[in-house]
């Protein structure tokens, strides 16, 4: 592939170099067949990387949506055109069943290659180089997309031997088995973490994590903290004074304030939601509230914060401390019973604030909460470090395998006998 006319990459020995818009290769048109019943309809969100992990829908011929347009035929290699994204899906004799099975979304383009083979070109449509061509050669403003012009002057490089493209895709096949039997396991492990974190609450909240001191009482939220306080507490002072600023997406969803912004008091009082230092941050839309994402408000300016109306604020009364409010939000029994009684239509469902004032908790002492607490972060400061290591493993195999396709289509993974051809 040609990146640009100063710097192309130099073709390997047997291999040919030819753009989709000329002959060996076919774009395939938008439009169906007419069919008989139902069929599944694969959206591009339906494929993660080369796998089918959801259906969209279920489909006939005259109830469908407009962009379920496009027809699988044999030996077709699919991809999505939009900027940013790596997804494909192949459709050859090993899945030809397949073929009537599924229509799919105008958000992919289907080449129909005339002289290699379909799995060949969905490795190589899987290569960072390609990848890089098809988001340069993007169009759009609020979809950016490629377009079929855009498309054609993509360059497919590829052996001219039919026997040297099938040793390439065996090997990549070969090492991509033990690359994904590797990162399976640190998928697994990354899991048993997550279990671990979630026993380390549990046991922390039956009194089971340290020694148990005394009765513990059980009391709401809302006898607890301030839900919400209002605005008025800061409203007498300087209103050029600066403030912390907390956006949604600065607030992680391992429950940490990951960047702050500054701003000017008279900015924000009026559209934004009211917190100061201490307070614990709760999202309260979907999907932040699913995904986790809360905080305790650290280090604002002047000790005063504003941030998303997506929040809800929990102010710790007398009782108890900021972080155990946070861990006791952090629970499966308050985020599994507040998802339950969220309100508002998909996409835009939120908890309301009377869930969170009726919730009831366990409450120690606070000199209790306090020692439970710091042993509840010893414990997860370890399965951070580990949860960080796997993280960091799992980079470096997604790192591996763009090495291999890389090396794949410099033709440098496999060592091909020409000695016999003529």
């Amino acid at each position: 592939m040609k990146m640009n006319n100063e710097n192309p990459i130099k073709l390997p020995e047997g291999w040919k170099g030819e753009k989709i818009g000329d002959n060996d290769f076919k774009i395939l048109c938008s439009g169906i067949e007419r069919f008989e019943g139902e069929k599944d309809y694969l959206s591009t969100e339906s494929i993660q990387g080369t796998k089918i992990e959801k259906i969209e829908s279920k489909i006939s011929y005259k109830k469908r949506p407009s962009r379920a347009n496009m027809q699988p035929v044999l030996n077709s290699v699919w991809f999505a055109k939009m900027k940013g994204t790596t997804k494909v899906y192949c459709f050859d004799e090993t899945n030809k069943s397949e073929l009537n099975k599924y229509i799919l979304s105008t958000g992919f383009a289907g080449i129909n290659p005339l002289n290699c083979k379909a799995k060949f070109l969905k490795y190589f449509f899987l290569s960072p180089n390609f990848n890089l061509e098809k988001d340069n050669l993007s169009t759009g403003t609020t979809q950016v997309a490629i377009n079929n012009d855009g498309i054609k002057k993509i360059e497919i490089i590829y052996p001219e031997s039919i026997e040297e493209q099938t040793q390439i895709v065996q090997e990549i096949e070969k090492q991509f088995t033990r690359l994904d039997a590797a990162v399976k396991s640190l998928k697994e492990v990354k899991n048993k973490l997550e279990v671990y974190r979630k026993s380390v609450l549990k046991a922390a909240f039956e009194g089971k994590l340290v020694e148990k001191k005394g009765d513990w009482n059980y009391e709401k939220l809302s006898d607890l903290c301030v839900i919400n306080p209002p605005k008025k507490e800061v409203r007498n002072l300087d209103e050029n004074i600066e403030i912390t600023f907390i956006p949604m997406h600065s607030v992680s969803e391992k429950g940490k304030i990951i960047s702050r912004e500054k701003k000017k008091l008279r900015d924000v009082i009026n559209g934004y939601t009211y917190f100061k230092e201490g307070d614990v941050l709760l999202a309260k839309i979907t999907p932040c509230f699913e995904n986790g994402k809360r905080a305790i408000a650290k280090d604002l300016k002047n000790g005063v914060g504003f941030g998303s109306t997506e929040f809800h604020i929990l102010r710790p009364k007398e009782k108890v401390t900021s972080d155990w409010i946070f861990f006791s939000i952090s629970r499966d029994d308050f985020k599994n019973e507040a998802k339950n009684k969220m309100t508002g239509t998909a996409g835009q469902k939120r908890v309301p604030a009377r869930i969170v004032e009726n919730f009831k908790i366990s409450v120690p002492k606070v000199q209790e909460q306090t020692q439970i607490a710091s042993e509840i972060e010893s414990k997860f400061s370890v399965i951070d470090k580990l949860e960080e290591t796997v993280d960091n493993t799992l980079l470096k195999a997604e790192q591996l395998r763009k090495s291999i396709l890389k090396y794949a289509f410099e033709g440098r993974l496999v060592k091909f006998n020409r000695g016999g051809e003529k």
